[in-house]
């Protein structure tokens, strides 16, 4: 039964990382273009100020398409960064690829002096600084959502047995059938309710028993 949850549980941690690439890769993107002097403060609240930039919306976009593995992933991850923007300015998904069509036109590398000097035009991405923050955003992305896909995993899979359960158990009560094969109840239930908390009760008596003799 561990094994059985144990498996169920890194299915879903797979389909939750692949589901997840888009997060990932436009946080990375917006994380290592915050580097770049733009005219905007970096705090709390300078993705206003950012998504009202032209060049910054270029270099990201640019970097999406960069580091995106498949034009589904690249989808997704300009809706992301849009939806970053949703609070302070609308951009639909057509609008954010007309946005990348034209930067693609005018990216160039960046330089150091891009962190001082005011960006005029957008900027490739830095891959060092995006695998940097790829791999932190990866781990707790992943971490997060691995969590939550495994408690409603488990939760579900504790409610697929409870079902089971009370199938059998009006089966037996109500109509007088059992339809549980005798190599589970031998493998499976006798082992578990007899072993398992019988055994364990019995020797925590046995230890009060002990203890209360002692004193």
């Amino acid at each position: 039964m561990i094994r059985t949850r144990v498996l169920f549980c890194l299915l879903i941690s797979f389909v939750a990382t692949v589901q997840s690439s888009a997060i990932i890769v436009s946080s990375s993107c917006i994380s290592q273009a915050s580097l770049y002097q733009y005219g905007c403060i970096n705090n709390k609240t300078s993705i206003g100020c950012y998504c009202k930039n032209i060049n910054w919306l270029g270099s990201v976009t640019a970097c999406a398409y960069e580091n995106s593995k498949s034009n589904k992933t690249f989808d997704s991850a300009l809706k992301k960064i849009a939806a970053q923007c949703s609070s302070h300015r609308s951009y639909t998904l057509d609008d954010m690829k007309k946005i990348y069509l034209n930067a693609s036109m005018y990216l160039r590398a960046p330089a150091k002096t891009d962190m001082k000097v005011l960006v005029n035009q957008p900027l490739t991405a830095n891959e060092t600084a995006f695998h940097y923050y790829y791999q932190n955003n990866y781990g707790n992305h992943l971490a997060l959502i691995r969590s939550q896909w495994c408690a409603w995993g488990l939760v579900f899979f504790w409610a697929v047995v409870l079902t089971i359960a009370t199938i059998l158990n009006v089966m037996k009560k109500v109509f007088g059938k059992s339809i549980m094969p005798n190599s589970v109840k031998k493998s499976l239930i006798y082992p578990s309710v007899y072993k398992d908390y019988h055994e364990r009760t019995f020797y925590l008596w046995k230890y009060l028993l002990q203890s209360l003799s002692f004193w």
